[in-house]
């Protein structure tokens, strides 16, 4: 699934934390890891620290899912 350019909400019980993902990259970073062990809650944490920290607009960030 590919959501670009479509605002996402923070679940209720996410708490704000240090996810280790690095945004001074700039090339494509891939996370991987055992299932239910945080990947798309550091991502989603990751994506509003781009926007309000960073003031990146939302449609400069895609987003790829391949759960489903």
């Amino acid at each position: 699934m590919l959501i670009q350019n479509q605002e996402r909400t923070l679940s209720k019980n996410l708490r704000s934390r240090n996810t280790g993902i690095s945004l001074d990259l700039e090339k494509i970073q891939a996370i991987i890891g055992p299932r239910r062990v945080g990947k798309t809650s550091a991502m989603q944490l990751t994506i509003e620290e781009l926007k309000k920290v960073r003031h990146i607009s939302p449609q400069q960030i895609i987003y790829f899912n391949f759960e489903d």
